[in-house]
């Protein structure tokens, strides 16, 4: 495939399952031998594991949504920069819906054999999300 045709790939995985809350879109565009690098607490995963933690993070934030903010394509690799917002109504880590609307930055770097994603590594902001729902006291700043 085509940087451009993986760019497009990546796009769908975003806009089309994710935002678009079908899940079932993933089956075809995530290989059957697919690892994910990026599990929560560290772990590496497949792809039930990938539906399950995008599923814990539906249900965590009912409108969440991804925005593109950049994406590159160099041969078999993606990357996208994204902010990612929505309103915290659904327990998420166990944390309790605070109701509160936050937002935050996530880098994600895949790899693309024969049309469907084989790899994912990402960087999620957990600091800022934590802070922003009050799990984390945010640092106080200092006054001039």
């Amino acid at each position: 495939m085509s940087t451009e045709e993986n760019k497009a790939l990546a796009r769908r995985v975003i806009v089309d399952a994710i935002n678009g809350r079908r899940l079932d879109l993933l089956d075809e565009v995530i290989a059957d031998d697919y690892v994910e690098h990026a599990m929560p607490g560290g772990g590496i995963g497949g792809r039930d594991d990938l539906k399950q933690t995008i599923r814990m993070i539906l249900d965590g934030f009912s409108d969440f949504q991804y925005t593109i903010d950049g994406e590159l394509g160099d041969g078999d690799l993606i990357a996208d920069r994204l902010t990612a917002t929505g309103t915290h109504d659904g327990a998420f880590f166990e944390i309790p819906p605070t109701g509160k609307h936050i937002s935050w930055q996530e880098m994600h770097m895949g790899r693309i054999a024969g049309g469907k994603f084989v790899e994912h590594w990402a960087n999620v902001d957990m600091l800022r999300i934590m802070q922003q729902l009050g799990v984390i006291p945010a640092p106080e700043h200092a006054s001039a």
